[in-house]
């Protein structure tokens, strides 16, 4: 079959990701899985679409897509809920990537032959929930406030950290200088800055859209977003951590104008939300469907589907494991807590950059980083039915207690 034209495909690309999402709102099935599903079946296996000519604008798409995810994680953090919340999450999120790094590491190792480092990039990868996903299942089924809260603030920040920490040690194999010490030193220095950028160009631009309300409001937004991510990164910092700490400032502006005795800030109305959405929702087709056009085919092997599973089994395992530790300390859903166990966007978008740099394992990374969105999310939706059916069977025998 012939390869399809550039303007077709990104219009495909649309549909596709429309009925993915229509399926996961209206059948639950995981949006991500379908997408990468489509890629495979679009690329390596049919060769409709022309991998090359996508993979050539991927690098710009990666930078493009790691702000806007952080953008939009911290434009939907409620400032005040945020800081109430954020102790747990933090634990929850921390205690999740550090387990998940040590199973990922020890199964590279061990079952891979690979080098510590690249088994803890793969991990790294790896460490964070997804999302969009936590959202979903949170708006769908019977749950306190303080948990909904707790794992909404993590879902938040989950998609910084992996990215974050992936970042860090992609760019110490790189530039060929994997010395932890100094990694740590370079990761706090590049959040320092990052923060510092974020605040201070948050406050910057809450003042300057008071004076530029208009209908071009949320495109200068997005063109300001990118301009101090490349500043951010040009003078030391992490773009992706200034991105994330301007969406905060810019959410919740009215309460950072309040503070700060700058008078009214500028509220963030529907429309932006809803455009930023519609930005977001173009980019995470995208990448799950380019994750599939990248797959390679002759990775899938009987050693590549066990290993695939065991390493799908230990993340799912190293959630259950940190919701027994923080459920007891926070006072939160337990089993709402073990059953977020589904990957998505962050490491999608996170796992293409080895490729690009040309890393040792890099398409190997891609592969099992693939296979583990896929699975965890496939995982996911079973443990959704079998939580739902717990409760629901927990409600009728208090039903039938309280009769008696």
């Amino acid at each position: 079959m012939g390869v399809l034209n550039p303007i077709f495909v990104a219009s495909l690309l649309v549909f596709i990701g429309y009925m993915a999402n229509y399926l996961f709102q209206t059948k639950k099935l995981p949006e991500s899985t379908l997408l990468i599903i489509m890629g495979i079946l679009l690329g390596p296996l049919f060769s409709i679409i022309n991998v090359e000519s996508i993979t050539k604008i991927a690098p710009l798409f990666s930078a493009i897509a790691v702000a806007i995810i952080l953008f939009e994680g911290g434009l939907n953090l409620d400032l005040f809920q945020t800081i109430k919340a954020i102790p747990y999450a933090t634990l929850l999120a921390i205690i999740n990537a550090f387990l998940s790094i040590v199973f990922t590491a020890i199964i590279s190792r061990f079952f891979l032959n690979w080098d510590w480092i690249y088994g803890i990039l793969l991990g790294s990868i790896l460490s964070g929930i997804s999302g969009p996903v936590v959202i979903s299942i949170l708006s769908g089924i019977s749950v306190d406030e303080k948990t909904k809260t707790t794992l909404s603030v993590e879902s938040s920040i989950t998609d910084a950290f992996t990215i974050l920490l992936s970042l860090a040690i992609i760019n110490s194999l790189a530039f060929g200088n994997v010395n932890i010490h100094l990694a740590v030193k370079d990761i706090a220095s590049a959040y320092s800055v990052g923060t510092l950028l974020g605040l201070v160009f948050g406050i910057i631009w809450i003042s300057l859209l008071r004076k530029l309300k208009g209908k071009f409001s949320y495109m200068l937004t997005l063109a300001f977003l990118f301009m101090i991510y490349t500043v951010s990164e040009e003078l030391g910092g992490s773009g992706a951590i200034t991105a994330l700490i301007f969406g905060l400032v810019l959410g919740n502006s009215e309460e950072v104008a309040k503070m700060l005795k700058l008078g009214r800030g500028f509220e963030v109305d529907n429309t932006l939300k809803i455009f930023h959405e519609e930005i977001t929702f173009f980019i995470r087709t995208f990448f799950f469907v380019y994750l599939g056009l990248i797959f390679d085919l002759k990775l899938l092997s009987m050693k590549f589907i066990i290993i695939s599973a065991i390493i799908s089994l230990l993340l799912v395992a190293a959630r259950y494991i940190t919701s027994e530790i923080v459920s007891s300390i926070a006072k939160i859903d337990k089993k709402v807590t073990s059953i977020m166990t589904a990957r998505g966007l962050g490491a999608a978008v996170v796992a293409t950059i080895p490729f690009y740099y040309g890393l040792k394992n890099s398409l190997s990374i891609l592969g099992f980083t693939t296979a583990g969105i896929i699975l965890t999310n496939l995982i996911n939706a079973l443990l959704v039915m079998i939580v739902e059916r717990s409760k629901l069977e927990e409600n009728n025998s208090l039903k039938k207690k309280n009769n008696f």
